[in-house]
């Protein structure tokens, strides 16, 4: 009997040292995003879950009063953080002509879905997400959201599989002796 308190606090401990830790970084999907002139973005982009920051993109965009792009690293080197208020972030391509700036309801910093900021472009209000050609023409961003789901981190999968390990070893012993005693 004294075994078996033994084997189940341990299976306890196993079982509550294997349950999921969220991520360093949060991998964002855009959903539904479109432009007030019939363009639309899509792509993904990871945060820094303990600031917000961007670490990494790669968006597309299409459209008609500006012309579509790709911001990923290789095409759209410069990234600002929060340049537009809070929860937001603005890729500019290397041209240094072309911007993608996107502001969100929430911080970036807990997976979920989280709505993009929209509205009427005014230069004193940068809370707003838009894309520009040099800021002439411009465009709104007019309907969109971002998506997460939580990932866990390597160490927290290896947790988990020592813990399935451990409830596999106890029922193997648990059987073994069952069959002894029978």
């Amino acid at each position: 009997m004294k075994k078996l308190l033994i084997g189940s606090v341990a299976l306890a401990i196993s079982i509550a040292a294997s349950a999921p830790v969220l991520a360093s970084v949060i991998n964002w999907t855009l959903e539904g995003v479109t432009f007030d002139d019939g363009g639309t973005a899509s792509g993904t982009f990871s945060t820094d879950s303990s600031t917000g920051d961007i670490v990494s993109y790669d968006i597309t965009t299409t459209g008609t009063a500006v012309l579509g792009a790709v911001y990923d690293p290789s095409n759209a080197p410069f990234v600002a953080n929060n340049v537009s208020g809070p929860n937001s972030f603005r890729l500019i391509l290397g041209t240094g002509l072309q911007y993608l700036n996107l502001t969100f309801q929430n911080p970036l910093t807990s997976g979920g879905i989280d709505p993009i900021v929209i509205g009427n472009y005014q230069a004193s209000d940068t809370a707003q997400s838009w894309e520009c050609n040099n800021c002439f023409p411009i465009r709104l961003v007019s309907a969109g959201e971002a998506s997460s789901l939580a990932t866990p981190e390597p160490s927290t999968w290896a947790m988990m599989l020592v813990g399935f390990a451990a409830l596999a070893f106890a029922g193997y012993r648990f059987s073994r002796r069952e069959g002894v005693a029978a």
